[in-house]
């Protein structure tokens, strides 16, 4: 664990390449089996449980939309914005995520098992007992967000940011977590392994969150004891 002075290096961050002047209006029913979709925009709109597999969405972005159960299978979404957005117990392995945004978004028992994600920002999102398991998360970045309880064992987290996120009970066995930065974040009752913290940085105020994963008991010293 680090706990210098200072700022960590962080890689330069590509946010969406999307111009929505550009957009056009589209429902939720353009979103089939092998669609190769781009230059969209959806608003307002609701399906519980959607299906697709192999679909191809770029240029884009969603707003105000519920898909919650939703089930996207190999999906791949390039420069997409969603904003507002249910995706509450949604379910999509294997998905392709680059230069994606999700702000103030319902997450809640999603699964991205075994995800590749470049460039995606989190912020603002719900993502209790979220499961990122297996995902490739390196370099991306979770900023205020609520990921109580949230799996990401066996994910690459190498450099990922997670600034004032609430970590509480998340499961990190397994995870590659060399140059995560954890600062700002809740980290009590976090599962771990010791040796995975190297070269992860904390602030000193996570500390002692951190010592109960070291099999230590903690006390004052008492100068009066005799020895």
């Amino acid at each position: 664990m680090s706990t210098k002075k200072g700022k960590a290096t962080a890689r330069r961050f590509d946010a969406p390449d999307l111009d929505e002047d550009d957009l056009d209006d589209t429902t939720l029913a353009a979103l089939v089996d092998d669609a190769d979709l781009s230059e969209l925009r959806i608003e307002g709109q609701t399906t519980e449980g959607h299906q697709a597999t192999d679909l191809r969405v770029e240029f884009a972005r969603f707003a105000h939309v519920a898909l919650p159960k939703s089930q996207w299978r190999r999906a791949r979404v390039f420069d997409v914005r969603w904003t507002d957005c249910d995706l509450s117990n949604c379910e999509w392995p294997f998905v392709k995520l680059t230069r994606v945004e999700f702000s103030q978004c319902k997450l809640m028992g999603s699964i991205f098992a075994d995800a590749e994600a470049e460039d995606v920002r989190f912020s603002s999102c719900q993502a209790r007992l979220g499961r990122f398991y297996g995902a490739k998360l390196a370099h991306c970045r979770f900023v205020d967000c609520d990921l109580t309880e949230a799996d990401f064992t066996g994910a690459d987290l190498s450099a990922a940011i997670f600034r004032r996120c609430r970590l509480s009970g998340a499961q990190f066995e397994h995870a590659q977590l060399a140059g995560a930065d954890l600062r700002g974040s809740q980290l009590d009752g976090i599962e771990v392994r010791p040796g995975a913290l190297k070269g992860v940085v904390i602030d000193p105020g996570q500390a002692l969150d951190l010592v109960g994963l070291l099999d230590v008991e903690v006390t004052m010293l008492d100068e009066r004891e005799v020895l």
